[in-house]
């Protein structure tokens, strides 16, 4: 059961080319403080889901401040990824989550607004 819980190298979204197919694909989905852009596609190892995060150098001119949003996004996925894994049905996917706010949000905010988008993302898959 442990295992679920982890966030390995292989479930992190490295690929240009996948990248690039992802933001060409358009299927985005925009919630506060989020935009999750995603793509149903082979990925080279097999899991099923690869996650890239990313945070704008124009709200958080320091290093500090991205990292520390990147950590909080990666910790509520981490947290929260077996509901992804049961809702795409055997198939590959990757997504990438850009936040969007202005301020840090504190970490339960932030889990809450990305279990709201989960279920926003299932609605749609399903």
């Amino acid at each position: 059961m442990a295992s679920s819980f982890t966030f390995s190298k292989h479930e992190k979204l490295c690929s240009t080319k996948i990248i690039e197919k992802v933001f060409q694909g358009k299927k985005v989905l925009h919630l506060f403080p989020f935009s999750i852009y995603y793509q149903f596609c082979d990925l080279p190892h097999t899991v099923p889901v690869q996650v890239a995060f990313g945070v704008s150098k124009k709200f958080f001119k320091k290093a500090v401040d991205r990292n520390r949003v990147k950590r909080l996004m990666r910790e509520a996925f981490r947290m929260n990824k077996a509901t992804i894994y049961q809702a795409i049905n055997k198939q590959q996917l990757a997504i990438i989550i850009v936040y969007h706010a202005k301020k840090i949000l504190p970490y339960k905010e932030v889990e809450k607004n990305w279990t709201d988008s989960l279920t926003e993302l299932k609605k749609i898959w399903l």
